[in-house]
């Protein structure tokens, strides 16, 4: 599905018409998409979060890091896009096992000290210790490239100047219409407020939103990650 073909349906569900003369639209195409449909699909991605996965994609749009970090010798931190829900599994070219996640409320009870360790061959990385970087324990003593392997969200907005697809599983694609209209009815003006209609979108949306995370958990299979150990330190 295409942005036209989801605003096309839309419209067919508020059953907003254009009559002739000097009606118009209540809704114009602007809302739909960028006020409506880009911030439901952006609700989709954090409620079911494994809508997208990606081990190949280098960078986003905006050239940051998705699933290729270039390491530098004795450099600890880097950014990362900001399209990552998260990172799933993280490998350096050089190594053959994949780093150990380390939360950064357990950095300093896994690896005290860890601000002043030398560079050397990283055996962790800490997704969340700044917003938008990841941190390698150590810093690497030689250059490298990380290979990611991601949660995301789609790279571009939904806009009616392309015709690309939804940036998701087709199958969900119908789902969007529930939220995009819990938003429409929203709108404080005369035929588009609906409160009742809110309400009952909304439920429509969030029992969608749960089968879908459902649905993928069956389909992706429940990863679990055990508590890591100060023995890792050691790799």
């Amino acid at each position: 599905m295409t942005a036209a073909d989801l605003l096309a349906k839309v419209r067919a569900r508020l059953d907003d018409k254009v009559d002739g003369g000097n009606s118009s639209y209540l809704w114009s195409d602007q809302e739909i998409i960028d006020d409506y449909a880009n911030p439901t699909r952006e609700q989709m991605f954090l409620y079911c979060r494994s809508l997208l996965t990606d081990s190949t994609t280098a960078a986003d749009l905006a050239s940051l890091p998705l699933c290729r970090i270039p390491l530098l010798a004795g450099k600890a931190t880097y950014a990362m896009s900001a399209k990552i829900l998260r990172v799933l599994r993280l490998k350096l070219s050089s190594q053959q096992q994949p780093l150990t996640r380390i939360a950064a409320a357990d950095l300093d009870s896994v690896c005290p000290g860890w601000e002043e360790e030398p560079p050397g061959n990283p055996w962790g990385y800490c997704p969340d210790l700044d917003t938008d970087c990841v941190t390698f324990i150590p810093a690497p003593a030689a250059d490298d490239t990380a290979r990611l392997t991601v949660y995301r969200f789609p790279l571009a907005d939904i806009s009616l100047d392309s015709d690309d697809e939804l940036g998701f599983r087709s199958e969900y694609h119908d789902d969007l219409i529930s939220g995009i209209l819990a938003l429409a009815f929203s709108k404080k003006d005369t035929g588009c407020d609906r409160p009742d209609l809110v309400v009952m979108e909304e439920k429509r949306f969030a029992s969608r939103l749960e089968d879908i995370k459902i649905e993928l958990l069956r389909r992706n299979g429940t990863t679990h990650t055990n508590p890591v150990q100060k023995a890792f330190r050691t790799r």
